[in-house]
């Protein structure tokens, strides 16, 4: 048996506990855990993407161009925990025929340049 002290202070560790990871914010019940998504925007992706640069089947890995809508939807899409809610969004059976792990490959390759700033000190013309 534990002291009367210890016994009392475990007690109250395990209370507290309960009530921490019951909570719905604090234990995470109600946020998301892959981010905030639609089932629109996966379909979106579906459709603009899936043939044939996510396909498994595809023997050649084709790329879409940056100004392909594939692209274009990456690149809307761009927050890391959209793009993990999208891909948790598969089914099992579109992961057997897709790849949407190619999506976190496509939201480096479409991202644009960084757009080119003015130069610091322009050049003075004489005219």
């Amino acid at each position: 048996m534990l002291p009367a002290g210890k016994a009392a202070s475990s007690l109250l560790l395990l209370a507290m506990f309960a009530v921490v990871s019951l909570h719905p914010v604090i234990a995470g019940c109600c946020l998301p855990i892959w981010g905030d998504c639609t089932e629109q925007q996966k379909i979106r992706i579906m459709e603009a993407c899936k043939n044939p640069y996510l396909k498994k089947d595809n023997p050649v890995r084709t790329i879409p161009a940056k100004t392909h809508a594939c692209c274009q939807l990456v690149r809307e899409y761009q927050a890391p925990k959209t793009m993990n809610c999208i891909v948790s969004r598969f089914t099992k059976k579109e992961k057997k025929e897709y790849d949407p792990t190619l999506l976190f490959y496509f939201r480096s390759y479409c991202a644009l340049p960084p757009s080119r700033s003015p130069p610091h000190h322009p050049r003075k013309v004489m005219v």
